[in-house]
């Protein structure tokens, strides 16, 4: 294999770092970034429960696409995201434990799992920027 061939390789290999992994990067760092926003709706979500406070909301009015502000004062009943755009109504205690079983779950099983994809993906971009190296010495 000449310099050429090697040099053609290096820039190929680079077009997938730029084109592949660094975009499979962003997007998982955003869906980790989604799972900790989550968790912290959440906690907020049952501090807010605990202390009684009234509840400012983002109401979706329909179809999400229409949404207006609102503060709900007694909040004895309350609905809850359960996911998958399915919302329940809950008393405040039963609210209050969803919440902190949905915050366990996401710590415990989404949240590793969406850092561990970002983590071996940064692996991946490393080991890919070693090569490059290795390619870019070995043409001069």
């Amino acid at each position: 294999m000449d310099s050429l061939d090697i040099e053609e390789k290096g820039d190929e290999y680079a077009k997938f770092l730029r084109t592949v992994l660094q975009p499979n990067l962003d997007a998982a760092l955003q869906k980790e970034r989604e799972v900790q926003q989550e968790i912290q709706d959440y906690e907020e979500l049952i501090g807010n429960l605990r202390a009684g406070i009234p509840s400012h909301l983002s109401v979706d009015l329909g179809y999400k696409k229409i949404h207006c502000n609102a503060t709900v004062e007694a909040n004895q009943h309350v609905f809850v995201n359960v996911g998958m755009g399915f919302h329940v109504e809950f008393e405040v205690g039963e609210a209050i434990e969803f919440c902190e079983q949905r915050v366990r779950f996401f710590r415990s099983q989404v949240l590793p799992k969406r850092t561990k994809d970002s983590d071996t993906i940064r692996q991946h971009i490393r080991e890919s920027e070693m090569i490059l190296d290795a390619i870019a010495s070995g043409i001069k």
